[in-house]
């Protein structure tokens, strides 16, 4: 994990750095709520199953029960775009590149999720146990600091693919 620490660093500054400098922040206010909660569902339905399938014996499944395997990618379906509408909500409130608060913001869920793992549910984990809470949280916040720019990335494109000339948004 703290290996590829560097990697996120470089990833997170450089989605932030394009993001604070293509995504003004009038477009952003413009750009439909139900956009970024619907590439949220998607994004985190497919990298959920993806890490359920990939990830199961290794990670989730020392402990999680059996019947989450499933349950984890409805649960993300349905948990991340309402965490998308909070982070939203949240980053039009704060003074400067809302953007870019909104991907920050992303990062400070991470901190939440993986503190419950590491300290409420002290899984078994190699991985966990290898490493030090510190590490774990710095690498999780970059993680997701990432993973919600590439949602506001993709939801960004969609919606400019799909505009029509006129500016308003095609039926």
């Amino acid at each position: 994990m703290a290996e590829n620490t560097p990697i996120f660093v470089f990833l997170a500054v450089a989605m932030l750095s394009l993001i604070g400098w293509r995504i003004k922040p009038t477009y952003y206010r413009q750009l439909p709520w139900w956009v970024i909660a619907v590439v949220s569902a998607c994004f985190w339905g497919i990298l959920t199953v993806v890490l359920v399938l990939t990830a199961w014996q290794s990670y989730y499944g020392l402990f999680q029960p059996a019947t989450n395997r499933y349950l984890i990618p409805a649960a993300a379906v349905l948990v991340y775009p309402l965490w998308s509408l909070l982070l939203r909500w949240l980053s039009l409130r704060i003074p400067g590149n809302p953007a870019v608060f909104f991907c920050l913001l992303g990062g400070v869920q991470s901190i939440m999720e993986h503190s419950i793992l590491i300290f409420v549910i002290k899984p078994e984990v190699p991985i966990i146990q290898q490493s030090s809470p510190l590490a774990i949280l710095i690498f999780a916040y970059l993680e997701y600091v990432v993973f919600w720019s590439l949602v506001l990335l993709i939801a960004v494109g969609i919606y400019r693919i799909t505009q029509k000339p006129s500016g308003k948004f095609r039926n």
